[in-house]
């Protein structure tokens, strides 16, 4: 469960706390320079004491707006495939799909990367982080107004020379998951159909 969280996290990112709109124009920004991503992932998640729990490796592509595919590569074998209307989650090992309404999961950090800004704005805080050493880099952290029903306490997304570079989430328990993106291409020939997700025979179906 909490690979799922984590790469919806990394799929659907993406009142009364003040928004600073400009730092929202700059990750908007950067989220609209590509319409077609795909890529390699690489995701560590280690305790609060620094010590590496889990390390995954993963590959994704993204049609904006609402398309979204995640494929983590075994050992820890599990399929994410996402369109405007269902999010099907398939677990191999459990030989079971869980499908949930799309509507219902933007409240996770990946609907970040949809670049909504109706959405983000919503859901998050956005602060454009300070001047880095590496002159290439921009980093925006992002951190939940409704604390209450938040699986993290803040997420920093990273962009290197306007390539989507990282995401790093803080959770609850301070366990901290890293995300380095590589062999990111934005020109990627993508279509819907690609997004369209079928049970494999035999395993069980859960409507969410």
């Amino acid at each position: 469960m909490r690979l799922t969280k984590v790469c919806l996290v990394a799929v659907t990112m993406l009142v009364a706390t003040v928004v600073r709109a400009d730092d929202i124009d700059a990750l908007i920004g950067k989220l609209d320079q590509f319409n077609t991503v795909s890529g390699k992932a690489m995701q560590v998640i280690t305790s609060a004491d620094g010590e590496e729990i889990q390390k995954t490796q993963s590959e994704f592509k993204i049609l904006r707006p609402g398309y979204f595919y995640w494929r983590t590569l075994p050992p820890y074998e599990q399929v994410i495939v996402s369109n405007p209307e269902t999010i099907s989650v398939y677990d191999p090992d459990l030989e079971q799909v869980s499908i949930y309404q799309s509507e219902k999961m933007r409240n996770s950090p990946a609907s970040i990367l949809s670049g909504n800004r109706s959405a983000i704005e919503k859901q998050f805080k956005v602060t454009k982080s300070g001047a880095s050493n590496d002159k290439k880099s921009t980093s925006f952290e992002l951190s939940y107004i409704d604390t209450a029903n938040a699986d993290f306490k803040k997420l920093t997304v990273t962009f290197k020379k306007d390539l989507l570079a990282s995401i790093v989430m803080h959770d609850m328990l301070d366990q901290v998951t890293s995300i380095t993106f590589g062999k990111v291409n934005t020109k990627a020939a993508l279509t819907p159909a690609q997004f369209e997700f079928t049970p494999p025979a035999g395993v069980d179906v859960i409507i969410e």
